[in-house]
């Protein structure tokens, strides 16, 4: 009886210990992903789109391009300055600083040419106001992008 009672408990512990494997290298696989602060776009569910590039979305957060796909308005959220996500999107996307890109939104809007986007300062936060914005879009490193993706929101790479 001792002999099974030590085999079902060495079972069990066998059984944990897989189930943590698992969870170990699922969350490794985010790590290595989300690796050199990845950049990450957030965009409403409904929105058909599944790849977009450095391109596209300097083109969206310069004013360049108003509408997805000729139809949907873009509804942009800027990060804020001050964070890791918005660090990276200016300089690894824009190439500018937040201060120039104010500048520009201040120019746009003086020309009566768009408004300047809001800003954001973590990705729980934007994800409530794309998730209500047919046209939203953010972008975002993809450490903070975790646990963002609903059934209104998707998280697609930027490539």
């Amino acid at each position: 009886m001792i002999a099974r009672r030590r085999f079902i408990t060495l079972g069990a512990l066998r059984a944990t210990l897989l189930a943590f494997a698992l969870f170990v290298s699922a969350a490794s696989a985010w790590a290595q992903q989300a690796q050199g602060n990845d950049l990450v776009v957030l965009i409403n569910a409904r929105n058909p789109t599944r790849r977009i590039n450095r391109a596209q979305v300097r083109a969206m957060y310069l004013g360049q391009t108003s509408f997805w796909h000729g139809v949907v308005p873009v509804r942009l959220f800027a990060p804020s300055g001050s964070t890791a996500a918005g660090r990276a999107v200016f300089s690894g996307v824009l190439s500018m600083s937040a201060a120039e890109f104010a500048q520009h939104w201040q120019t746009r809007q003086l020309a009566g040419q768009g408004v300047a986007p809001p800003t954001f300062s973590n990705a729980q936060e934007v994800a409530q106001q794309i998730a209500r914005a047919p046209g939203g879009i953010a972008v975002t490193v993809a450490s903070d992008a975790w646990g963002v993706e609903g059934p209104n929101v998707r998280v697609i790479p930027l490539d």
